[in-house]
């Protein structure tokens, strides 16, 4: 998968609000998403279709339901790419201090 279908899948609301739930939950069966997230059935099923040919949501068939979950594989490597090219390298740098600015 390229970095362009990776970003595109993100440029949805709802697909991130999809993903943002998911990574709360640590998954969850279509039914509860849809509602969680307040789209359709339909809605959910087509957003689905998207991210899981982006490798950044893949599901597991329980019993009857299936139950999504992120791909915390592709989200690293998605992740780490973005700060190699942003030249940031380690998240760590990007916080390093924010705790003492917020207690000032």
């Amino acid at each position: 998968m390229s970095e362009n279908d990776f970003f595109a899948a993100l440029s949805h609301p709802h697909r991130r609000l999809i993903i943002r739930t998911l990574g709360i939950s640590r998954g969850m069966p279509a039914s509860r998403l849809a509602d969680a997230v307040g789209v359709s059935r339909p809605g959910l099923s087509s957003h689905l279709k998207v991210l899981k040919s982006s490798r950044i949501v893949h599901g597991e068939r329980r019993g009857k339901s299936i139950v999504y979950r992120l791909d915390s594989d592709t989200l690293h490597t998605h992740i780490a790419d973005m700060l190699e090219f942003l030249n940031i390298g380690a998240i760590d740098h990007l916080f390093a201090g924010s705790s003492a600015k917020r207690a000032s």
